[in-house]
């Protein structure tokens, strides 16, 4: 392909992110290839938008997100200064690069993971380093000696489902201390346990971010938070769009965070399915990677995985399949309810025998 002869450098022969497939609504459709919540968000939402003043649509939305962030900050006990709202935690993540990384910096992460990662660094100047790490196995160690302007870990880890532990994030934290950022990117760690939020007080280093999108319901909203210490904050609010987040996203965010209970309570269902499907799987032959997340990524049992991805969306039952290597051995399959599941398995099973 021809040189775009408009195109920044940084982004020459770079293919943008590739997310899921969104087909169009159907009553038959099962949709389990991209990490939504199959129940639906806090009632609190629902009231939220029915009595939001039509009028606050003309004005101009809180520049810093504040109601949202005071919520937010309650429920994760910090001090809400140490709290940055964002559209999506992806946009968080631009933000951390655009004001931590220089042109020609390395941005280092253990593969496979979130495919964002490079897209992002690219486009911001920075050198990605991707380094090889096992399936469903150990995250920092492989990145533990390698400096970088930013590093990231992503915990759960899609698409394995791989939680890093505290301690492995404190010892990567003091190996970069002076040196390096450290971002604990947290997307699915309420279907877990063991964030890394409370040690942004004990490393200047260490940002981590979450997302309402996955156990809040919200993904249509694109809402996400980063917590961390003053030394990182500030840069980033420097680089943060003026007003980012508009005034409806706010408060229906606002809203759901003031209701954990609602996401506790799915977050727990979808928990008690992940560990039911992770165990029917097996039951088929199935090589399952442990999930702390909202998906399970399995390899099955003789049967390709392409293949079987094909068959399953011909019965518009979605899933996540990966051609790249190591991945393309298996499927990730988001987390469903009980009849979605149902459904999948029935499928499996007349496709496979």
């Amino acid at each position: 392909m021809a040189k775009n002869p408009y195109s920044k450098k940084a982004i020459e022969g770079l293919s943008a992110y590739t997310p899921g497939e969104q087909p169009k609504p159907d009553p038959d459709l099962v949709k389990l290839n991209t990490n939504e919540n199959p129940y639906p968000p806090s009632p609190r939402v629902v009231e939220t938008l029915k009595d939001f003043e039509i009028d606050r649509l003309r004005r101009y939305s809180d520049p810093l997100s504040s109601l949202l962030r005071n919520r937010a900050a309650e429920l994760l006990k910090v001090d809400s200064n140490s709290v940055l709202a964002g559209n999506g935690s992806d946009e968080l993540l631009a933000m951390i690069l655009r004001a931590f990384v220089d042109p020609g910096d390395e941005v280092v992460y253990p593969v496979p993971t979130y495919s964002l990662y490079v897209t992002l660094t690219r486009m911001y100047g920075g050198v990605p380093v991707e380094v090889p790490a096992e399936v469903g196995g150990s995250k920092v160690d492989k990145v533990l000696d390698r400096e970088a302007a930013v590093t990231f870990i992503a915990s759960p880890n899609s698409p394995d489902g791989y939680q890093t532990e505290q301690g492995e994030i404190r010892k990567l934290c003091e190996k970069r201390m002076g040196r390096g950022v450290v971002v604990v990117d947290e997307a699915y760690v309420d279907f877990t346990e063991g964030s890394c939020v409370p040690l942004v007080a004990e490393y200047e280093n260490l940002v981590v971010t979450q997302t309402l999108s996955k156990s809040f319901s919200l993904a249509g909203l694109r809402l996400g938070i980063a917590v961390a210490g003053s030394a990182l904050l500030q840069p980033l609010q420097v680089v943060k769009d003026s007003y980012n987040l508009g005034s409806l996203p706010q408060a229906l965010g606002a809203a759901a965070l003031s209701d954990p209970d609602h996401m506790r309570s799915n977050a727990k269902r979808i928990v008690e399915t992940r560990e039911i499907t992770q165990d029917k799987l097996r039951e088929r032959g199935w090589k399952v990677f442990p999930s702390k997340a909202n998906f399970i990524f399995a390899e099955p049992a003789g049967y390709e995985a392409k293949r079987l991805y094909e068959e399953l969306a011909n019965r518009k039952i979605y899933i996540r399949y990966f051609s790249s290597p190591p991945l393309d051995r298996g499927l990730r399959i988001s987390v469903g309810s009980p009849e979605q599941m149902a459904k999948f398995f029935k499928a499996v099973d007349e496709i496979v025998g």
